[in-house]
């Protein structure tokens, strides 16, 4: 976690954790919170998405524009991609990715959020 800051700016980066896949969010977020705040980040935010509605609006959308790292959280892959693949949210962390190469990192099932599929023959 104390590399993932580093990448994401130090201490007065902006961190953003998404914790969709996770089947108790408020518990994750609360686990998360406490390890950013005891690496000194000051702004710490969570986003809640449950829904592919809340994943297609636009409050995750700005939160993760204004993000400078971003770190998805582990859990059930199908239900992260359920809620989140292919909307909003998924294409605004591409876009900040490749804008401003912000840091965007997973555990288990946040990992592979972003990937693209690859057919090898």
């Amino acid at each position: 976690m104390s590399r993932f800051v580093e990448l994401a700016g130090g201490p007065s980066a902006r961190i953003l954790v998404l914790t969709a896949a996770s089947t108790a969010p408020d518990a994750m977020w609360k686990t998360y919170d406490r390890v950013f705040k005891k690496l000194g980040v000051g702004k710490r935010v969570h986003v809640d998405i449950r829904t592919r509605k809340e994943a297609e609006g636009p409050v995750p959308t700005e939160e993760i524009m204004a993000a400078d790292g971003i770190l998805i959280t582990g859990g059930d892959q199908k239900r992260l991609l359920a809620s989140v693949g292919g909307t909003s949210t998924v294409r605004a962390m591409h876009k900040v990715f490749r804008t401003r190469g912000i840091c965007i990192a997973g555990t288990s099932a946040g990992a592979s959020v972003l990937s693209r599929r690859i057919h090898i023959y």
